[in-house]
């Protein structure tokens, strides 16, 4: 997972020219935080859209192990 956000992170591609309007208008900082709020929420969607699945998929498949084990100790000491 954690590579998968990285190879993300590193093919992000920031447009300059989309924050010119924006860089003139209301300063730098603001332009910085338009651009950072830009960037997690891209950052957020792929996390939604791909990591998430990943870990209700890897959560389901240990619940399972889980359940089979409860249920072979159960029936080993199981007391007729």
């Amino acid at each position: 997972m954690m590579k998968a956000i990285q190879t993300f992170i590193s093919g992000y591609r920031l447009v300059p020219e989309n924050y010119l309007e924006s860089l003139r208008g209301s300063g730098f900082f603001q332009t910085l935080y338009q651009v950072f709020q830009a960037f997690k929420q891209a950052l957020d969607g792929f996390i939604t859209e791909h990591i998430n699945p990943d870990i209700i998929r890897f959560i389901a498949a240990e619940e399972i192990k889980i359940r089979d084990a409860l249920e072979s100790i159960a029936e080993l000491t199981r007391i007729d």
